[in-house]
């Protein structure tokens, strides 16, 4: 694994993202079977993609979890003290094993709730192709380069501020993800049963309005190990970027910094939460500028991960001939929001990158194949 000029809209962007998209049905009809409405009162639209019709009561259960999340989105807001009187948008995304919904409530629209499914369940574009199980390596990457830092200090949650990168410090070759995560080893035979998470943001330059600006959009994929050679992805979020799902034409912006929480049970869900500046206000990006925005991103179902071994950070490049150039800067950096002690650092490992830590719980990682030889 190689492993957003002020605007006058303030956005709350909920994200939960699934599994690669590959294709879809020709058709695409609104359901006017029944009408369901938003938190905001507004009818709902409900748009089919699918290869297969999903029913009416499940369409109303991923109403109804959307509307749930919105609603305490919208609490929070009201009760915090940096709450801004303008206009939010929220965009709720769930997945499934093979389906994905999409729902969206915007000042602008009436809500929507758009069906997706994919045949193609597919997730090799962010995780590590090596097994994760392999010790301290110059060449610890087998398909690229970068830098990890694991972290042993355990509790329910981590948090890090990522200070992203500007353009020019990034080289994505194939691609580039700035990330955290987390690891689980099993004590079974063959280690399986062994769970890994790889969550964060992904390098993309065919985003805003045009489809020519640049950022970091989000992504997760959670795997397991379910025989002695192989990790099966249990959950991803990659999107088919040809559909309007995700983050679509937005993204967090470069040189930005967005904080991250990370959770590997939070109510038996693998959940990331980003917190930072997207380059516009929706994910059509009909109004581009900086905007505030919060992603979340879990799975739907309960995967109940009863530990883990260790949390990681890291910053790659996906190459094919091990080149290729990153940078992440993750600092207060903390667990159950406690600071990590330095012995909770593990030995960074390093291909072709050079990681460095200071006191004050600050990790940079400098992923750059033409000054980092080894």
């Amino acid at each position: 694994m190689k492993f957003l000029k002020k605007a006058n809209l303030a956005t709350t962007m909920i994200c939960l993202l699934s599994l690669p998209l590959s294709s879809f049905s020709a058709f695409a009809a609104a359901d006017d079977f029944r009408e369901w409405k938003g938190t905001n009162g507004k009818s709902v639209g409900v748009v089919h993609e699918e290869t297969s019709t999903i029913s009416d009561s499940k369409i109303n259960e991923m109403i109804e979890r959307a509307k749930e999340s919105i609603s305490q989105e919208k609490k929070n807001k009201k009760n915090s003290l940096r709450a801004e009187a303008l206009d939010t948008t929220y965009s709720y995304i769930a997945f499934e094993d093979g389906v994905s919904y999409v729902y969206e409530e915007a000042s602008s629209a009436n809500p929507e709730l758009i069906i997706l499914d994919s045949d193609n369940q597919k997730a090799e574009a962010f995780s590590s192709k090596q097994t994760q199980l392999q010790g301290i390596a110059s060449d610890f990457i087998a398909d690229g380069v970068g830098g990890k830092q694991e972290i042993t200090q355990s509790g329910t949650y981590l948090s890090t501020k990522l200070t992203l990168p500007q353009d020019s410090m990034v080289d994505k070759k194939v691609a580039a993800y700035n990330y955290g995560g987390f690891f689980y080893l099993a004590n079974t035979s063959g280690v399986i049963g062994s769970w890994v998470a790889d969550m964060g943001l992904s390098y993309y330059t065919n985003v805003g309005q045009s489809q020519t600006e640049t950022g970091w959009k989000p992504i997760i994929i959670v795997k397991q190990k379910t025989s002695a050679t192989a990790w099966t992805a249990y959950k991803s979020d990659i999107f088919d970027p040809n559909y309007k799902e995700g983050q679509y034409r937005n993204a967090y912006k470069s040189g930005s910094d967005v904080n991250l929480y990370l959770w590997y049970n939070y109510n038996g869900k693998v959940r990331l939460k980003l917190d930072g500046t997207t380059i516009c206000s929706e994910r059509t990006c009909t109004t581009p500028g900086d905007t505030k925005t919060i992603t979340i991103i879990e799975s739907a179902d309960k995967l109940n991960i009863p530990q883990i071994s260790n949390w990681k950070l890291l910053s790659t490049v996906v190459s094919n001939d091990n080149t290729g150039k990153n940078r992440a800067i993750y600092s207060n950096i903390k667990v159950d929001g406690t600071p990590v002690p330095n012995n909770k650092f593990s030995i960074p490992q390093e291909d072709h990158a050079k990681v460095t830590r200071d006191n004050n719980n600050t990790v940079t990682i400098d992923v750059d194949s033409d000054i980092y030889k080894y």
